[in-house]
């Protein structure tokens, strides 16, 4: 798979080429997470569904929906270390 970033722009600067690099870390790391099916502890079915969907919309920066499932991302690491936290106590 082959996705166009500034990381592939000679002209790009210096914040373009941080952005990519970032955006490009974390499509690792929603890729990872989806794949393997653990975040903070095993994830429920209907997480690793929203894990696996939000795979493209991290991808798809252009059409600014990586913002948003960067934020889908937070939002299950957020309920993840909630839930975490109770059933640890």
């Amino acid at each position: 798979m082959m996705a166009y970033t500034d990381l592939l722009n000679p002209d790009a600067g210096l914040m373009a080429f941080t952005f990519a690099i970032v955006q490009t870390a974390t499509f690792i790391v929603v890729i990872a997470i989806s794949i393997e099916g653990y975040l903070l502890r095993p994830l429920k079915p209907i997480e690793r569904v929203l894990a696996i969907a939000v795979v493209p919309w991290v991808l798809f920066n252009p059409l600014s929906t990586g913002f948003v499932g960067v934020l889908v991302i937070l939002g299950l690491i957020g309920v993840q270390w909630k839930t975490r936290a109770v059933v640890a106590a």
